[in-house]
């Protein structure tokens, strides 16, 4: 496997579980025409992000997010590959932005 750095879109929300974070990116895709790869979407939600965000990004960014999380109890990573376009906010979702990050890939053989 290898580790390849990436531009990461994040998301922050309050939503009970990932079925329904999916479902909101689906009808928000949809309704900006476009489709949404949710292969390319990590949704972490109602724990605490801190451990997995740190599979993706340096601790200073890590603690960054938290801060411009607030009170949302949901944050979403969107992946290259997800959509040609970044998500961007919706009625239930706030873009923090796009981050350097890295994550694994297979490698290819």
């Amino acid at each position: 496997m290898a580790r390849v750095e990436v531009r990461i879109e994040v998301l922050s929300g309050t939503f009970d579980a990932q079925p329904l974070v999916f479902a909101h990116l689906l009808d928000h895709a949809t309704a900006r025409g476009q489709s949404i790869d949710l292969d390319h979407v990590d949704v972490i939600s109602k724990v605490d992000p801190q451990p997995r965000l740190r599979h993706f990004f340096p601790e200073a960014i890590v603690n960054q997010l938290i801060d411009l999380m607030g009170l949302d109890t949901t944050a979403v990573l969107v992946f290259p590959g997800a959509m040609d376009t970044a998500v961007g906010d919706s009625s239930r979702l706030r873009s923090l932005g796009q981050w350097l990050g890295s994550r694994t890939l297979p490698d290819a053989t």
